[in-house]
């Protein structure tokens, strides 16, 4: 048996959907290196607008968690409010998940132990609906967002579905997720549909999981989406109308303005998409970094190649303290 399968055989009477709420299996934990050559280049799928559990009237939710154990398999009516509100939580916080993964990308040495989302897959129709009752909930990781779609490699190997498989490039646009966590020093943040089922368990049962995973996931009454303000260097909490303004971008603002000062074609500077630095760090929620930008004269009117400004792009993950900022130097879309 592979890492992420169940080998557990379902009847036809318990097809639903099938959540894994833990981790894809603990040798997975960390993030894999895919090869572009194992990535089918017709596996690139869109999920429709509306998630399927919410487009289909499914009489039966799997969810699943995968331990060193063998695996574990719940069943929950689709009418489970507390899990679809899981689900909300965690497309309503994303914004803090990519914001670490922002920042990871531009630390020489790494920080982050694992990072996944979470979607929903069935196999599709050619009308792209769901054709049966079978939709599985797995983690991608490699994780890309664009202010509108959220792209990486899919870490499961599905139970029943064909027409993915562990390893394939999927996106999904931001409002299909049902879950997303990162790991920072063997603690987990985010994983609200881990975190509800781990309170559906008796004591001894959450001790174990947590204990096989070796990983502390808090409270699961309240799952945390940053580090306390007690971590050493990661976050503080004077700046921002929300959680708090993320170290690094405080840390790095004045860096950033001597750069410029040396080197002003950075304020200019795009990608071959069209991006800028203004365009990545709005979408980061990463005021200091952005008010430099502007106090240096960057444009917050400039747009990407998929019409991206930095304005939607920072209302696109409800950072309204940069939203305000770009509005207040001249941004109006």
């Amino acid at each position: 048996m592979g890492s992420g399968s169940f080998g557990i055989c379902l009847s036809t009477e318990a097809r639903g959907v099938l959540e894994r709420v833990g981790f894809p299996g603990r040798p997975l934990c960390r993030r894999i290196p895919f090869s572009k050559s194992a990535i089918s280049a017709h596996a690139f799928r869109a999920l429709p607008d509306t998630s399927p559990f919410e487009a289909m009237d499914l009489k039966v939710i799997k969810e699943s968690y995968t331990m060193s154990q063998p695996s574990q398999i719940h069943l929950f009516d689709n009418s489970d409010a507390e899990m679809q509100a899981a689900y909300k939580k965690a497309q309503a916080s994303f914004g803090y998940f990519w914001r670490e993964i922002a920042w990871e990308r531009r630390r020489i040495v790494k920080g982050l132990d694992a990072a996944y989302v979470k979607a929903p897959f069935s196999d599709l129709g050619v009308d792209s609906r769901p054709k049966a009752k079978e939709i599985e909930h797995m983690w991608i990781d490699q994780v890309d967002f664009d202010g509108e779609t959220i792209s990486g490699h899919l870490v499961n190997e599905p139970d029943k579905l064909r027409s993915v498989k562990q390893g394939d490039a999927v996106q999904m646009q931001l409002s299909a997720i049902s879950d997303w966590m990162y790991v920072l020093n063997n603690r987990a943040y985010g994983g609200f549909t881990i975190n509800l089922m781990r309170s559906r368990m008796k004591r001894d049962e959450r001790a174990a999981h947590d204990k096989a995973w070796g990983l502390d996931f808090g409270d699961p009454q309240k799952p945390e989406v940053v580090p306390p303000s007690a971590t050493k260097g990661w976050f503080n909490f004077k700046k921002s109308t929300k959680v708090g303004e993320h170290p690094m971008s405080e840390n790095m603002a004045p860096k950033l303005a001597e750069e410029i000062a040396k080197n002003p074609a950075m304020l200019s500077w795009k990608d071959e998409h069209g991006w800028g630095l203004l365009h990545e760090l709005a979408l980061a929620g990463s005021y200091a970094c952005v008010k430099v930008l502007l106090e240096k004269g960057a444009d917050p009117r400039t747009v990407t190649q998929n019409g991206s400004t930095p304005l939607s792009l920072a209302q696109s993950l409800n950072w309204e303290d940069v939203a305000e900022l770009l509005r207040a130097h001249g941004a109006t879309h």
